[in-house]
């Protein structure tokens, strides 16, 4: 009995050491970690990365069924999502080339508004910027930049800035050690007026 006694006092001290011991650790590395250095780059500002230079020239905020009128033909999007829970917000970004690099991957940036991060739609990437895909694409040109803003992932008073157009956006182009990222700047509804405009980076 005594012998399981001490077994059981030897176990709970070792796990009271253990957990003193990930808490110094951990209260270590937080006053230690270098936190990375935030830089945005303002509307018409360039950041370039891998031989490229992106600079942001406009954004546009659609309905659903807008946006498959100009960029879809016309197709369903996304099913299971109306004009009232799914917005689209279509970024287009110059593309330069500044280094001796020709290949351009399709991109992973995200988008944040708030604490909400959005990826870039990289699977219709090509179908959004067919001069890519197709080779007519030249240096100096605009690529369009889609992301999907979905209500659920937004609080109401923010789901509310974005309908009114108040919203911030920042492209995250890295994130450590230097997190850069493009500021969106203003950012208009979909007028049909604005079809043509629209359609040049396609």
């Amino acid at each position: 009995m005594k012998k399981t006694g001490k077994k059981k006092l030897i176990i709970i001290l070792l796990a009271v050491a253990a957990c003193i011991g990930v808490s110094l650790r951990i209260i270590y590395v937080n006053k230690h970690a270098r936190l990375p250095e935030y830089k945005v780059y303002a509307r018409g500002q360039s950041i370039e990365e891998d031989g490229f230079s992106y600079t942001v020239e406009d954004a546009t905020l659609y309905h659903m069924s807008d946006f498959e009128k100009v960029y879809n033909d016309g197709r369903r999007y996304m099913s299971g999502r109306t004009d009232d829970d799914l917005l689209i917000l279509v970024v287009r970004i110059r593309l330069d080339v500044v280094g001796d690099t020709n290949t351009f991957n399709v991109p992973d940036n995200y988008l944040e508004a708030v604490d909400v991060l959005s990826m870039v739609d990289s699977d219709n990437f090509a179908v959004f910027n067919p001069s890519l895909a197709d080779g007519t694409f030249r240096s100096g040109e605009s690529l369009n930049y889609v992301f999907c803003l979905y209500k659920e992932n937004y609080a109401a008073k923010d789901w509310k800035r974005i309908k009114e157009l108040r919203m911030d956006y920042d492209i995250v182009y890295s994130g450590y050690p230097v997190r850069a990222c493009l500021d969106v700047g203003a950012v208009s509804w979909y007028r049909a007026s604005d079809a043509g405009k629209e359609q040049e980076g396609k």
